[in-house]
């Protein structure tokens, strides 16, 4: 029986011991699980902060090509001004040769026009092609922030999905961890008891032996009084009485 105690009691210490260190291991897991959450969260809040700068950035863009746009009306209005010039000033100079001498004067000034508005022309004609490239590149950036807004919301969305599985985890660990110290606490309450059963037990096996060895001791006595009344009676049926020695 003793063994058996001792053998419960030893399997509860390791019982209680592994219970510890569940309870020690869960613990750790939930502290990792919090950290890997604040991580989530500051990273989440970071793409966040990072596709509201895209998104404004985006805005800029689109107003960019917008005024690029208005530009280039200005521009084919200010060569369509420059072809009427042009044409004007052709007539201009087609009036003063007819005017021969008279009308040399004004032909310079009609040739000055006419070579303004030519320049004026190939002027318009690369500030609309320039106006050209600028909307091209613009729109070619927009459509690049457009797909950085979508990997950037698509990362958000994942690290969003992420956090949920992890507070779900970290509810899960935290239910465990409350499971591990409830068995934890169980198991020295019953480490305790062992314990006490024990001890209880080493006191009636102590009590048991003494009180064997009293009745040993007892039945030592007992024999010596019986082997002594025995030779007593020997001993007195020697002697017979004057009575009993007239009958023989």
């Amino acid at each position: 029986m003793m063994d058996t105690l001792k053998s419960s009691n030893t399997a509860m210490q390791q019982v209680s011991t592994l219970a510890q260190t569940s309870n020690a291991a869960a613990a750790e897991a939930s502290r990792s699980t919090e950290s890997a959450m604040a991580t989530v969260d500051s990273t989440v809040r970071g793409m966040d902060a990072i596709r509201e700068t895209i998104s404004e950035m985006e805005k800029r863009i689109k107003r960019l090509g917008e005024r690029s746009q208005e530009i280039s009306q200005i521009v084919g209005l200010i060569n369509t001004i420059s072809e009427r010039t042009h044409v004007l000033s052709l007539n201009a100079s087609m009036q003063a040769a007819m005017a021969g001498d008279a009308g040399r004067g004004f032909a310079v000034v009609a040739e000055e026009v006419q070579r303004l508005a030519e320049n004026s022309r190939q002027a318009t004609a690369q500030i609309a092609n320039l106006v050209q490239n600028i909307q091209i590149e613009t729109n070619d950036t927009i459509a690049t922030v457009n797909k950085t807004i979508d990997q950037v919301v698509q990362g958000s969305d994942m690290a969003r999905s992420s956090g949920d599985k992890m507070r779900e985890t970290r509810a899960a660990t935290q239910r465990l961890v409350q499971m591990v110290e409830t068995i934890a606490q169980s198991t020295l309450s019953q480490v305790g008891l062992s314990a006490d059963l024990q001890s209880a037990a080493n006191e009636i096996t102590a009590s048991t032996q003494k009180t064997a060895e009293q009745l040993t001791q007892q039945n030592q006595v007992t024999n010596s009084l019986v082997s002594a009344s025995q030779k007593l009676v020997e001993s007195v049926a020697v002697f017979k009485l004057p009575a009993q020695a007239s009958q023989a």
